[in-house]
């Protein structure tokens, strides 16, 4: 995928919330920290592949988008 459709395909602002970390402002300043993490990669032609573990940050905004996110598991 494009490097601009990276935020409508991954629930950046979640992931970094779940870490307690606060998001960098640029996207550009987050894709080192999402490819160190293995969310996602550059492949060589400059497009990016959603590994594994983003893909579940992908599958949870679909889901949000739906209305059909499952409610937060009790503490």
């Amino acid at each position: 995928m494009e490097f601009d459709e990276l935020p409508s395909k991954l629930d950046i602002d979640a992931y970094f919330g779940l870490l307690g970390l606060r998001r960098p402002t640029a996207l550009e300043d987050a894709l080192p920290f999402l490819e160190e993490q293995d969310l996602i990669r550059k492949q060589d032609n400059g497009r990016y592949s959603i590994l594994n573990l983003g893909a579940l940050l992908v599958e949870e905004q679909e889901l949000g988008a739906r209305g059909l996110a499952a409610p937060d598991a009790p503490v």
